[in-house]
């Protein structure tokens, strides 16, 4: 494979976004693969001791889950303004 992505070239045909896009999946893949036992190890340590209560924290509603999106809406059109347009269509509206 050549230097596909250089760090003075952004990928503009359809085909090299859905291929760097692939390439931001594998590499979540392979990270989650990699950090299994870790994750099975600290599940056993903190389930070997006995039952645990977990409380409910973090967002629990959609309206939560929205406000969250929003927030880093702003935060990353703050930075670059020019990407607002990134966003038209999606869900969730400014």
């Amino acid at each position: 494979m050549g230097d596909l992505y250089d760090q003075d070239v952004a990928p503009t045909a359809y085909a090299e976004q859905i291929l760097l896009a692939e390439c931001a999946v594998y590499a979540i893949a392979t990270a989650i693969c990699q950090l299994h036992d870790i994750y099975q190890g600290g599940l056993s340590q903190v389930y070997g001791s006995g039952p645990h209560h977990v409380s409910d924290c973090g967002i629990q509603t959609m309206e939560a889950f929205e406000q969250e999106i929003l927030a880093i809406r702003r935060a990353i059109t703050s930075i670059d303004p020019g990407l607002e347009a990134c966003f038209n269509g999606t869900r969730v509206a400014p």
